[in-house]
């Protein structure tokens, strides 16, 4: 390779790999969703949680907005908001045609909770 290719490689692979390096964030692989309750961390009360998911599906069927709600007990190494949008994204929440989906996410043990929303 000349130079100025082994530059741009270079600063392709510096540009690609700097965020990461920089920020501490890696990959976090979704776990599977259950329905449209996943209340991973066990926060929320069965009687509760087996309400809402009724509720969510009807709602679904009536609007087709898809609403999920998650509850997990770690941010794995990451932000909120990035865990929200890279499990809302695997999830694929909501109709692509028409990006309606609504993930609410709970870290009860880091009393953070966010709203990720389709465009």
């Amino acid at each position: 390779m000349t130079g100025v290719k082994q530059w741009i490689v270079r600063l392709a692979a510096a540009g690609l790999l700097f965020p990461a390096a920089v920020f501490g964030q890696t990959f976090v692989e979704a776990p599977n969703p259950v329905g449209y309750v996943n209340d991973f961390a066990n926060f929320i009360d069965d009687s509760v949680e087996h309400q809402l998911e009724q509720d969510l599906s009807a709602y679904e069927l009536k609007t087709t907005h898809e609403i999920t709600v998650v509850t997990t007990d770690s941010l794995q190494e990451t932000t909120i908001e990035d865990l929200a949008v890279r499990w809302f994204e695997q999830w694929g929440i909501g109709k692509a045609k028409d990006d309606n989906g609504v993930l609410l996410l709970i870290v009860p043990s880091e009393r953070q909770m966010r709203i990720e929303v389709g465009y």
